[in-house]
């Protein structure tokens, strides 16, 4: 995961991807698909992956928080950043 400090020059030349976060039937977070949908964003050339409304993290659960930090640090590959 890129955690270095983002640079304006970056800006311009960047695409921010607005990932849909992908779930179980029974509502549990699902690496598999989300890994599915990252991968493929970042064959695209892609990487910068925005996670907010289209992913609906106003109904993540605090409780899920961690579970989800931690699978979005592993899934995507070291160059992409996810905000």
């Amino acid at each position: 995961m890129n955690v270095s400090p983002i640079l304006e020059s970056e800006f311009p030349a960047s695409v921010m991807a607005v990932s849909p976060l992908a779930r179980r039937a029974d509502l549990t977070l699902d690496p598999g698909e989300n890994g599915k949908l990252i991968r493929h964003i970042e064959a695209g050339g892609v990487r910068t992956l925005l996670y907010g409304g289209n992913a609906n993290l106003y109904h993540v659960a605090v409780s899920e928080y961690r579970e989800l930090l931690d699978m979005l640090a592993a899934l995507a590959g070291p160059a992409t950043r996810r905000v």
